[in-house]
């Protein structure tokens, strides 16, 4: 018979089955099924294992929420911005990056000169007329100054649009004239119109016109890009204003391009649109700034998997893509939010500016006051060259306007800058200067013949106050700004600074592999921080996550097949599974940069998992019953369920196994049953054998093999292994030995003092053949082998000894503990046995042992082995303090008998100490 005749399934088929699973899961994957739990599983290792180093070059200028309660509500003026520009300029910042799409003009304000620095200026500004601020010349202004300014446009990700006749019209009349003013190509796209009317086809041309002259101007800031391949064709193109396109250094594109559920991971690095291929913002920022190292960027191609920069010295950059020319971000990993790089608030950048721009204002003021004090003293020359310096002033603010017009509507007409009309003013503010502070020279003059109380006194000495109150407002402004521009200095000098918001309304938010709302400008970061870095992660190819499904779910399936289901396989398999997820994301990702298959894996061996259990389910529920069958009655209830959940340990056709035998048998039986009577001695032996089952098999866990007549033949250590078989033996042997007590109080009170039971029991332990046998018809779960038959033996040499538990020196040797009373009782011969085998009488509990039986218990050993040792004298004076401390001991009077006669008759030379057993 097969030695694993439990098992009927076959491990060949379940395999397959098991196989066959795995590759429907590879399906599942390959049509996209798992793609969006994927997903889940990538910004999990971004967001805990990612090994993504931070780049200290990247500085943030966060438009954040106290930045907009300080410096007011979005969109600010781009007077503001320009300021911002200014002092990021001022304090060294290598580049700036402005993420704010700017494509519309915004219109000239007009605004009052400011004035607190005393209530009493407010008379004096109310003479002053408004001060025109021109914001879109004051950005361009300040990003032409810093001169390493980028600025993003907009891409339309959509299939393009056909394009309207008027705006196409439009495109073709700036092809034909570059420099063609506004009102030609409105005659030209809309022709026959009346040109005073304002309509939305008016307002179309004007906006098509606006954009394809920043187009024009972007095709020189632009770094030349390539798509050796081609690129997907995309919608319109939103371009910054044309001025700005002067005026920036480079730009790019801030479109992004979600996954399926909706979060940034991928980002296109370049797109085409409008027969110009556009590289992403970050793209951008980062060629130019490494570009400056590497003397110059040389351009952007792509080609196949990735995307080069290339740099004039030689050198370049290359950075992978996917399919559709999209890169991975290599989030470093963080707290929520926190991308590692170095934040500082809009708000503190703009601070030199607003301390700057009120010392202007305060100087204004302070120019209106010095006017008024001139009139007062009747300072002619002066009053003149105020005069002066106000008709100059409004001729260059007319020039301003008419240049901002023409540089947005007529290029061709745009005014070149009147050089003169500059010199003329600086001249004026000289002699303004130089006579102002001659009149505040000779105040004194004028104030030493006023009395003190006359109102022109006090009109000067106001005058005269606020001035110097002016001055010194003044002086500590421009300390404060350049004490906070260091401070801003030493954080953004010689690095990128991403100038976006943050703020907590803002639009500019998407879900990312690290945050559910993440500011667009981070993301930003994050592809700026991967290209700078050198480093970056990669997907695997679709044959190796195939091949590592296929690998999880054929290995899952083997040991599903071989291996028991919940007590091996499915620990393994849950084992398994979380090695395979740390693996790939401590390794894989973490160590190799590679975004491997994650979902699919574990799928495939829960899949073949399942599969295969549930074959080996069918196919083994016939073994479940025939184990049922044999061992419901031989084994506890918890044994027997360990065999039916694991069929293979019941290993039926045979196999060696060390065990522990134990044989019980009733002291006299046979005349308390002829005494008793049929009935009677039935019901006192089923009673006897209800109470030692249930310590045997319910207690200690042992096979009860077989009734033998008033006996018992039981084993330890099968069919479920037990490590600590031998044990469980000698307890198995105390309790009974206990539980008899307490059944023989039971059968005195019911049939009197007269019916009394007595157990011997024989223990041995050593390697037997256990499995099923029997007749065809008929099989038998039992144990054979020399172990049996000398357990059997010792059961009966407990009437030589007098004792009532033998075990063999090797069970004893295997269950030795202080916790049970023993003593060796020396060699024995037992029938049928050539040599001799130490046999140990297992009294009792130690800790239920009084004192003096221990202490006899130790003399009685010491006399065994001075009785080996051939030293007779001695042995009988220990066997007996043993008899005078145990009264009547059959054992140690028989070693105390012997020690005697060999005492006064030596044995010869060639004895053994084993005593000779001659019955069984």
């Amino acid at each position: 018979m097969d030695t694993s005749a439990a098992r009927t399934s076959r491990p060949l088929v379940g395999w397959l089955l098991g196989l066959g699973a795995t590759l429907a899961v590879l399906a599942c994957h390959l049509a996209g099924w798992f793609d969006r739990a994927e997903l889940i599983t990538v910004d999990w290792r971004f967001r805990n294992f990612s090994a993504a180093p931070v780049e200290t070059g990247i500085v943030h200028v966060d438009i954040d929420d106290r930045s907009l309660e300080e410096i007011g509500r979005w969109p600010w003026p781009r007077e503001t911005l320009a300021g911002l520009v200014d002092v990021l300029r001022e304090c060294g910042a290598e580049r700036i990056a402005l993420d704010i799409i700017l494509p519309e003009p915004q219109e000239v304000r007009y605004v009052s000169a400011a004035g607190d620095i005393h209530a009493a200026a407010e008379k004096v500004l109310g003479i002053a007329p408004p001060r025109a601020v021109f914001d879109d010349a004051e950005l361009a202004a300040a990003m032409a100054r810093a001169g390493n300014v980028l600025l993003p446009l907009h891409v339309d990700l959509g299939a393009p649009a056909p394009r309207d006749p008027p705006a196409a019209k439009v495109g073709e009349a700036l092809r034909k004239n570059p420099a063609a003013s506004f009102q030609a190509v409105l005659v030209s796209a809309l022709p026959g119109r009346d040109e005073s009317v304002r309509d939305a086809a008016f307002d179309e041309v004007r906006r098509a016109y606006l954009r394809q002259r920043a187009l024009a101007e972007l095709d020189r800031r632009v770094l030349p890009c390539d798509v050796k391949e081609g690129a997907n064709p995309t919608g319109q193109v939103v371009p910054p204003l044309v001025t700005f396109a002067r005026s920036c250094r480079a730009a790019g594109f801030v479109t992004m391009q979600p996954d399926a559920d909706g979060a940034v991971r991928r980002i296109p690095l370049l797109l085409g649109a409008e027969g110009r291929i556009y590289p992403q913002f970050a793209l951008a920022a980062a060629a130019d700034w490494m570009g400056a190292t590497h003397g110059g960027e040389g351009g952007i191609v792509r080609q196949g998997d990735s995307v080069r920069i290339g740099f004039l010295d030689g050198t370049s950059r290359t950075v992978p893509v996917d399919e559709s020319g999209r890169m991975t971000i290599y989030w470093p990993r963080g707290r929520k939010g926190d991308d590692g790089h170095a934040h500082v608030p809009a708000r503190a950048v703009v601070a030199p500016w607003q301390a700057r721009r009120q010392a202007a204002d305060n100087a204004c003021l302070g120019r209106l006051v010095a006017l008024e004090l001139a009139a007062t003293l009747g300072q002619q020359d002066l009053l003149e060259q105020f005069a002066l310096a106000d008709r100059l002033d409004q001729q260059r603010q007319a020039l301003r306007l008419q240049r901002r017009r023409t540089e947005l509507f007529d290029p061709a007409a745009v005014p070149p800058p009147d050089d003169a009309l500059a010199a003329r003013e600086q001249a004026v503010e000289r002699k303004l200067t130089e006579l102002t502070g001659k009149m505040l020279a000779e105040l004194s003059f004028y104030l030493d013949p006023l009395p003190a109380d006359d109102p022109a006194r006090a009109k000067i000495v106001a005058a005269r106050d606020m001035l110097r109150r002016i001055d010194a407002e003044n002086a500590r402004l421009e300390s404060l700004a350049r004490q906070e521009a260091r401070r801003i200095g030493a954080v953004v000098s010689g690095k990128v600074c991403l100038v976006g918001s943050n703020a907590t309304g803002a639009a500019d938010f998407v879900p990312t592999a690290v945050g559910e709302r993440t500011p667009g400008v981070v993301v930003h970061a994050g592809i700026l921080n991967t290209i700078l870095s050198g480093r970056f992660v990669r997907r695997a190819p679709p044959a190796a996550d195939a091949a590592l499904i296929l690998l999880a779910g054929a290995l899952v399936s083997w040991i599903a097949a071989r291996k028991p289901i919940l007590l091996a396989a499915l620990p393994l398999l849950a084992v398994l599974g979380a090695a395979t997820t740390l693996l790939n994301a401590l390794v894989v990702f973490a160590r190799l940069d590679t975004l491997a298959v994650l979902i699919a894996p574990p799928a495939a061996m829960v899949a073949s998992f399942l599969v295969v259990s549930a074959y080996r389910q069918l196919t083994e529920e016939r073994a479940r019953r025939r184990i049922r069958g044999l061992f419901a009655n031989a084994l506890s209830p918890e044994l027997v369920d360990r065999l039916l959940a694991d069929p293979s340990m019941a290993r039926l056709g045979g196999e060696k196994r060390e065990l522990t035998c134990f044989f019980s048998d009733l002291e006299g039986f046979t005349p308390l049953s002829e005494r008793l009577g049929e009935q009677r001695t039935v019901q006192v032996l089923n009673r006897y054998f209800d109470r030692m089952t249930d310590v045997i098999q319910n207690r200690r866990g042992g096979y009860l093999n077989k009734f033998l007549g008033d006996g018992l033949f039981v084993f330890f250590g099968a069919p479920v292994f037990q490590e600590d078989h031998p044990h469980r033996a000698v307890h198995a042997a105390l309790d009974c030995r206990r539980e008899l007590d307490a059944l023989n109080r039971e059968f005195a009170e019911q049939f009197g003092p007269g019916v009394r039971l007595s157990c011997r029991v024989g223990i041995a332990t050593g390697t037997v053949m256990v499995g099923n046998c029997g007749s065809s018809s008929r099989m038998d779960y039992t144990a054979i082998g020399d172990t049996v038959n000398l357990a059997s033996r010792l059961e009966g040499a407990n009437k030589f000894f007098g004792t009532h538990i033998l075990a063999a020196g090797g069970a004893w040797q295997a269950a030795a503990s202080d916790e049970f009373l023993v003593r060796p009782l020396g060699q024995a011969l037992v029938v049928g046995k050539v040599e001799p085998v130490e046999v140990w009488h297992v009294a009792d509990y130690a800790a239920d042992a009084p004192e003096a039986v221990r202490r006899a218990f130790a003399d009685f050993a010491e006399g065994v082995a001075m009785y080996a040792r051939r030293e007779f004298r001695d042995a009988a004076r220990r066997f007996e303090q043993a008899l005078a401390a145990l009264g009547d001991d059959q054992t140690a009077a028989l070693y105390l008998d012997l020690c005697r006669r060999f005492a006064d008759s030596p044995p010869p030379d060639d004895w053994t100490p084993a005593i000779r057993l001659t019955d069984k």
